[in-house]
């Protein structure tokens, strides 16, 4: 993979070079500027809207002022340096002492800060040049920010030697290339602009997981009103708008999502469950069926729908529904249990019973399946079968006992029950003759 992207690159810089040249101006620009560009997160815009953040006097635009005052004045010393060297008159050099040398350079450490200053701005160019190719963000310029503060401090520390000094002009240089930096960094000619709608939607995701549902919603809608063609905030608003049981706005905006043409697919169903979960059947079943003519392979609609057919009582149509589904995924044990739940509901048992078998073989440990399977053998009054299932159900969840009865009712006192080993006397008790059972699925 990697090996691809490097063969691309270099075949577009070939391709294009006056186009990489300007990028690659651009991304140097950005990088010295004053805004913090992002990369996960909307960093510059977390700044201007916090209030600690907003007054904090270090920024990189401001570190960035000072330091490049200190540089250019290492830069002058350096070359006023060479120059005096040359003029040096070489007799004088012969008679000076070896001693009276190291005198001078140890009672004075500016030679030394100035050695040091030029490692850090070699150290400082190369991690620029190493990472101007492939990055581009605020992040990335935070291991040079302890160097930079250090030709801060040599800026400091050069302006006030020379004012003790009395050599003015130099201290009044310094003063200059900073107000003349500031000037620069304040009419910096690529600004980064950030993205509020963004800097909204991830907020929004941040509420969203604390369950601060509200919130949510108003940073959502934050997002929308700043770039309305932001599908991640349609779609997350759709859904958060589904959950609290405003339908019909969820629809709407997760229409926008599938205008868009992104998530198109997972818009619709969404779209489908918030008008489910309105009660809209017939809407929902319409959109159903539009996603189906685009993706009719699509399982989960397949069986979103098949629900909604049971629901409106078109059991032949929910159930050439699971068909399809159980036809493009055998063995899910999930699909042949629901299909199987529709079919006892509607007092088709005999295939119910299939339906929950094949449910029972693609899962054993499959418990509602079990309990479901004995209710079907009950309501067929084959109650050896049913003992059976009841048994296997509690070898599954031997805890629980949760059995598919909701009620049972005979000739003698009513019985109540929701536990198995209690379902099995009741078969009992029908095996004699003592009780009915009415069932319940899910």
């Amino acid at each position: 993979m990697d090996a691809y992207f490097q063969t691309r690159a270099v075949e577009h810089i070939v391709g294009h070079p006056l186009e990489f040249a300007k990028l690659t101006l651009t991304k140097a620009l950005m990088f010295w500027g004053p805004t913090e560009v992002s990369h996960n997160k909307e960093d510059e815009l977390e700044r201007r809207h916090y209030t600690a953040l907003h007054v904090m006097p270090i920024q990189f635009g401001l570190i960035m002022t000072i330091s490049f005052a200190g540089a250019t004045a290492v830069a002058v010393e350096i070359m006023g340096n060479r120059r005096r060297r040359k003029h040096d008159n070489p007799q004088q050099k012969r008679h000076a002492g070896r001693a009276a040398l190291v005198d001078a350079h140890l009672s004075d450490w500016r030679p030394i800060s100035t050695a040091i200053s030029v490692l850090m701005f070699f150290y400082v160019l190369a991690f620029f040049l190493s990472i101007l190719p492939f990055f581009n963000a605020g992040r990335y310029r935070i291991p040079i920010v302890p160097f930079l503060l250090f030709f801060c401090a040599i800026a400091f520390e050069r302006c006030a030697h020379y004012f003790r000094r009395q050599r003015k002009l130099y201290c009044f240089g310094i003063i200059g290339t900073m107000v003349a930096a500031f000037v620069v960094m304040s009419v910096w000619p690529f600004e980064y602009k950030p993205d509020l709608s963004n800097w909204h939607y991830a907020r929004g995701v941040c509420f969203a997981r604390t369950d601060r549902i509200d919130q949510a919603i108003t940073e959502y809608e934050s997002a929308i009103r700043a770039d309305d063609a932001n599908a991640k905030a349609h779609f997350n608003l759709g859904m958060l708008l589904q959950k609290v049981g405003r339908t019909l706005e969820a629809a709407r905006h997760l229409d926008a999502v599938a205008a868009t043409g992104a998530y198109e697919l997972e818009a619709k169903r969404a779209k489908a469950q918030a008008l489910v979960s309105g009660g809209h059947l017939d809407a929902a079943a319409v959109e159903l069926e539009s996603v189906l003519a685009q993706y009719p392979d699509d399982r989960a609609s397949l069986l979103m729908l098949a629900a909604i057919r049971a629901d409106q009582g078109r059991i032949d149509d929910a159930a050439g529904l699971y068909k399809t589904a159980i036809a493009l995924k055998p063995g899910d044990s999930a699909t042949h249990y629901n299909f199987g739940a529709t079919l006892a509901a509607a007092g088709r048992i005999e295939p119910a019973i299939e339906q929950f078998q094949a449910a029972i073989n693609a899962n054993p440990n499959f418990f509602e399946a079990h309990n479901n399977l004995a209710a079907s053998l009950v309501q067929l009054n084959r109650l050896d079968e049913a003992v059976a299932a009841f048994r296997a159900a509690l070898r599954v969840e031997p805890g629980s006992r949760e059995a598919a009865f909701e009620s049972c009712a005979g000739a003698g006192p009513a019985i109540q029950t929701r536990r198995s080993d209690r379902a099995v006397e009741v078969v009992a008790n029908r095996q004699s003759g003592r009780c009915g059972c009415p069932l319940a699925y899910g």
